[in-house]
């Protein structure tokens, strides 16, 4: 018996799809990945924040990614690493961060949420993400407003 395309015999025809999705990342990809986490960076500094510079920084140095996938960035990669920056009564980086350090914290973060299934289930669990979305939900209004104008003709 044959499986049905797309689909593998063992019923892990999604996840070996999404891993080689994953795996097909190119240099360009990451690249722009990068760039999306280090402009949004701006965002989680203790400083007056340029919502308007930041979105057109978005648009230029990442323009491959959708709008869902720069929320998706926003919410569950770069707030989770940076947002702590905002929340501490005296925050440690109050003008920016630097570049390198965001791309190698957001990356081990990731990393160690992919390390054990108990990382990956407490990354996704609902509480802690509708308490980051709560948190950190004004910030992306703020930038959303900002990325929905630079689209309006």
């Amino acid at each position: 018996m044959t499986a049905p395309v797309g689909r593998v015999k063992n019923g892990r025809g999604d996840n070996a799809r999404q891993d080689n999705a994953r795996s097909m990342t190119t240099a360009i990809d990451l690249r722009e990945r990068h760039d999306c986490w280090v402009v949004m960076s701006d965002l989680f500094v203790d400083n007056e924040v340029d919502y308007a510079y930041i979105a057109a920084s978005l648009r230029e140095r990442c323009p491959n990614l959708s709008h869902a996938a720069l929320e998706a960035a926003f919410f569950d990669e770069v707030a989770p690493v940076l947002g702590s920056n905002l929340l501490t009564p005296i925050p440690p980086v109050w003008l920016a961060f630097a570049d390198e350090d965001v791309i190698r914290e957001i990356s081990i973060w990731l990393d160690q949420q992919q390390a054990s299934a108990f990382s990956r289930f407490a990354a996704r669990c609902g509480r802690a993400i509708r308490r980051r979305r709560c948190i950190f939900r004004s910030i992306w209004q703020e930038l959303d407003r900002e990325l929905t104008a630079l689209r309006a003709p």
